[in-house]
C-alpha cells in the first residue's frame, strides 16, 4: 500500500470515529471548549449536535450562547428564537440581552418581562448588574419595566440574605435568616443560604444540618448535592460525598467540574477504576488545568503507582509552579520511591510557598533522616512540631537531643 493509501485509509478510519462519537461527549466537549473561551470549538460540536437532532432546545440555546460570547449577536439571536420555538420561556432572558445589545429597547423589555412573569425569573440584582443591558439603561423603557413590583417577600428576603453574605456579613445572615426560617420552614432556599453563612463562621456541623435540610425539602438543586458533597469529602465520607456528586451529575450534567471532585471521592473509596474513568474523562476535556493533573497524580499516588504519580504531577508543576500542594504531593510519591534528594528538594520547594504547613516539614524531616542528615531532619521535625504536628514530636523525642 502506497503512502497516500495510507494516508487516507487513516483519514477514513478517524473521520468514522468521530462520526461515531456519542452525542453525551460531543455535548460535554461543547460546554467544556466554552469555559475555556474556545467559542468557535465549541459553536462547531453544538452544530454537529443540530445535525444529528434539531428537535433539541438545549443545542441551538448553547450555541446561542457561545455566539454571543463571540460577538454575533444576530446569529445568537436566531438560535435562542429557535430554542425558544422547541421550549416555551426557555431563552426569554438571553433573547432580552441580545435586543439589548442590538440597542432595541422595546423588543428587549418585551421579552424581559415574559422572564420576570416566569416562575424560574433571575434575581433583581443579577439582572440590573448585567452588561449586557447597559444600552438600554437610560431608555424609558427599561425604567418603565421596573416600575411593576415583580417578586415576592420572600424572593425579596432571600436576596437580601444573598447579599449579607456575599458582603461576609455572616453573623447578621445568620440571625436573619433563622428568624424567618422559624415563621416559615419550609423555605429549602434559606437553609442553603443559612449553611453557607455557617460555612462562612467555620460552623461546619451547622452547615451539615442546613444542607440535609434543604435537601430533604427539595431535592431538585443540584447545588445543595454540591455543597453537601465538598463537606462530606473533608470529612473523609468518601462513598457518601460520591453520591451527591453524582446527584449533581445527574440533575446538571453540565457541571463537568464534579467529574474532577467525584474522582477524588471515588479514589478515597478505593474504587479506583471509577476514580481513573473520571478524571480520565475531565483531563481529556481540560487537558490544561493543572488541578486535573494534580488530582491524577494524587488517585495514582493512593494506588501506589508512584512513578505513574510523579509523570501527572510533573505536568501540574509545569502549568502552575506556584502551587505548594502539588510539591508536596509529588514529594511524597518519591519518598515512597526512596529518592530522597528529590522528595527533600520538592518539600523544600513547597515550603518556599507555603512555610507554614506542619505536615511538609514532618515528611521533609523523615526524608533527611533517610538521607542521612540526622541534624537537619532533627531541626524539620522540631518545626513541625511547633506547628502542632504531634507525630513530628513524638519522633523529635525519640530521635533527638539537644
Amino acid at each position: 500500500m502506497n503512502r497516500l493509501a495510507v494516508v487516507l485509509a487513516i483519514s477514513v478510519l478517524f473521520a468514522c470515529a468521530h462520526a461515531q462519537e456519542p452525542q453525551q461527549l460531543l455535548w460535554m466537549k461543547g460546554v467544556a471548549a466554552a469555559r475555556q473561551g474556545n467559542y468557535s470549538e465549541s459553536a462547531a460540536y453544538f452544530t454537529k449536535l443540530i445535525l444529528k437532532d434539531s428537535t433539541s432546545y438545549d443545542y441551538y440555546l448553547r450555541r446561542g450562547q457561545v455566539f454571543l460570547l463571540s460577538g454575533k449577536n444576530d446569529s445568537a439571536l436566531l438560535d435562542f428564537l429557535t430554542a425558544e420555538k422547541r421550549k416555551n420561556g426557555v431563552a426569554s432572558y438571553e433573547i432580552a440581552r441580545c435586543y439589548a445589545l442590538m440597542n432595541r429597547p422595546a423588543e428587549s423589555v418585551d421579552w424581559l418581562r415574559k422572564h420576570l412573569q416566569s416562575s424560574g425569573r433571575l434575581p433583581e440584582a443579577f439582572i440590573r448588574l448585567d452588561k449586557a443591558f447597559r444600552p438600554i439603561e437610560s431608555t424609558k423603557e427599561w425604567n418603565e419595566v421596573w416600575k411593576n413590583e415583580w417578586y415576592t417577600k420572600a424572593e425579596q428576603n432571600t436576596a437580601e440574605a444573598s447579599y449579607l453574605i456575599e458582603s461576609g456579613k455572616a453573623v447578621e445572615a445568620v440571625a436573619q435568616l433563622s428568624e424567618w426560617l422559624t415563621r416559615n420552614p419550609k423555605k429549602h432556599e434559606w437553609y442553603y443560604l443559612r449553611a453557607k453563612a455557617y460555612l462562612l463562621l467555620g460552623n461546619r456541623n451547622n452547615a451539615l444540618k442546613d444542607l440535609n435540610q434543604a435537601i430533604d425539602l427539595n431535592k431538585r438543586q443540584p447545588e445543595y448535592f454540591w455543597q453537601r458533597g465538598k463537606l462530606l469529602l473533608e470529612d473523609g465520607k468518601f462513598t457518601k460525598a460520591a453520591e451527591d456528586f453524582s446527584r449533581v451529575l445527574k440533575l446538571d450534567p453540565s457541571r463537568l467540574e464534579v467529574y474532577q471532585e467525584r474522582a477524588r471521592a471515588l479514589a478515597g473509596a478505593e474504587k479506583f477504576s471509577s476514580s481513573l474513568d473520571d478524571i480520565t474523562l475531565y483531563l481529556s476535556l481540560f487537558p490544561k488545568d493543572p488541578h486535573a493533573h494534580y488530582t491524577h497524580g494524587y488517585i495514582l499516588y493512593t494506588m501506589h503507582k508512584y512513578a505513574d504519580a510523579v509523570k501527572a504531577l510533573d505536568l501540574s508543576i509545569t502549568m502552575d509552579h506556584s502551587v505548594p500542594e502539588f510539591f508536596y504531593q509529588r514529594g511524597l510519591c518519591l519518598l515512597e520511591m526512596r529518592n530522597y534528594r528529590n522528595a527533600i528538594y520538592d518539600f523544600a520547594q513547597a515550603l518556599d510557598l507555603n512555610p507554614g504547613n506542619a505536615d511538609v516539614w514532618y515528611q521533609k524531616g523523615i526524608a533527611r533522616m533517610y538521607d542521612g542528615d540526622p541534624e537537619g531532619a532533627c531541626n524539620d521535625l522540631k518545626k513541625a512540631a511547633a506547628l502542632g504536628n504531634k507525630e513530628a514530636y513524638k519522633q523529635s523525642i525519640q530521635l533527638c537531643t539537644e
